[in-house]
């Protein structure tokens, strides 16, 4: 069996088929784990490549952050068959708490993206609001108790939203912009592929590509409010 994870899709590929890539050493009866958030296509393509020589690929993307990882307590979707499933199952467990079998091989990399669109898209009308309220006069942290008493509450808001306004801290949530931006990519691609209009999708991957724009590749989700107010020349936090 052999477990990978790397950042982007053009990485699985260098695994898979560069100088000394997995697919030159695989064996007939081999598990290849990838638990990379990747193009759903690159995964079916290694997938099928393995298959012909006997080996098989289950995708094992991984959601929550750092604190949860050195916890071994981090999600998984997990796209692998029946069989496959049930014999990776106890690796996952080592290091995830929630582990979901989405379908065959390729649907946990599906659920990753669309999963992220959700989180990143909590993230910008987080940011977009907190810039709204700062430019009509509402105050931020009625704004805050307001939105954490009702449904507009979430966990992304409140990895966001409490650090800012109370300590001036934007790194709440642990996830980069340049990773989101790129997953954002994967999943508008993976969306125009399916022939469905994605507005908030694409919205969402504009509003990463401008944070990124902006200076903050290298910041995490929360520098998007940084990024908008600056846009919006407002004042949140301690901007």
């Amino acid at each position: 069996m052999f477990l990978f994870f790397v950042l982007r899709s053009p990485q699985v590929e260098a695994v898979a088929y560069g100088e000394n890539g997995f697919l030159e050493g695989v064996s007939d009866g081999m598990i290849v784990i990838d638990c990379s958030t990747g193009a759903p296509g690159t995964v079916e393509k290694v997938a099928a490549d393995l298959a012909a020589k006997g080996a098989v690929m289950a995708d094992a993307p991984l959601a929550r952050t750092p604190i949860e990882a050195e916890a071994g307590k981090l999600n998984t979707m997990v796209g692998a068959s029946d069989e496959v499933f049930a014999a990776i199952e106890p690796i996952l467990q080592t290091f995830c708490e929630n582990i979901f079998h989405m379908g065959p091989v390729g649907s946990g990399s599906r659920m990753k993206l669309i999963n992220n669109l959700i989180t990143m898209g909590q993230a910008t009308l987080i940011a977009e609001a907190l810039c709204a309220c700062e430019a009509t006069g509402v105050d931020l942290q009625r704004f805050r108790e307001v939105i954490s008493a009702g449904g507009g509450n979430s966990g992304i808001f409140q990895m966001i939203v409490p650090g800012i306004l109370d300590e001036g801290d934007f790194e709440g949530m642990k996830f980069s912009i340049a990773n989101a931006t790129k997953d954002l990519r994967y999943l508008n691609s993976m969306l125009a592929d399916a022939g469905i209009v994605s507005p908030m999708g694409n919205a969402t991957h504009n509003a990463f590509v401008q944070a990124g724009k902006a200076g903050f590749a290298d910041g995490l989700v929360g520098h998007l409010v940084k990024a908008q107010s600056e846009m919006n020349k407002v004042n949140i936090g301690k901007c």
